[in-house]
């Protein structure tokens, strides 16, 4: 799952479950007929929405943003809450995944969803969040934050 980009809207169904959007499935491997891809990770992320990664992508990320709290209270408590929303999900073989209750009660999922690549891994939003979400950066400042113009 690397270089994942774009939209999608979604409808959870009667089981919390989605389906991968194809354009965020990993290449399909020599030889085979379709992607493979058993399992990803979700965490909880800023601003209420759920990060889904390859599960080694975000152990890398966990340990490489970990390392750098301190072992105090507050660092110890920023750690727990972190750890504490990780969920390794299963894919089955039509690219589904259930919604952990956690985090579909933590990023407020109902039935529509959005999703969005994010380069290394994709972001599930509630589509009421994401749509307010959306309304806070027009196009020309969020190009302007990258420099283009």
């Amino acid at each position: 799952m690397n270089n994942l980009y774009g939209t999608s809207l979604q409808t959870v169904d009667e089981k919390w479950r989605i389906r991968i959007a194809s354009k965020y499935l990993p290449p399909v491997p020599e030889g085979s007929k379709e992607p493979v891809i058993e399992r990803v990770s979700m965490i909880a992320g800023p601003q209420g929405c759920i990060k889904v990664y390859q599960p080694e992508v975000l152990q890398e990320w966990l340990e490489k943003k970990l390392s750098m709290l301190p072992d105090t209270l507050e660092g110890l408590s920023a750690k727990r809450k972190i750890l504490g929303s990780v969920e390794h999900v299963d894919v089955d073989k039509q690219y589904r995944v259930v919604l952990p209750l956690s985090l579909r009660g933590y990023a407020n999922i109902k039935r529509e969803i959005v999703t969005i690549g994010m380069g290394d891994h994709f972001e599930i939003w509630a589509k009421e969040a994401q749509d307010a979400e959306n309304e806070k950066m027009t196009f020309e400042s969020a190009f302007a934050k990258i420099g283009y113009l």
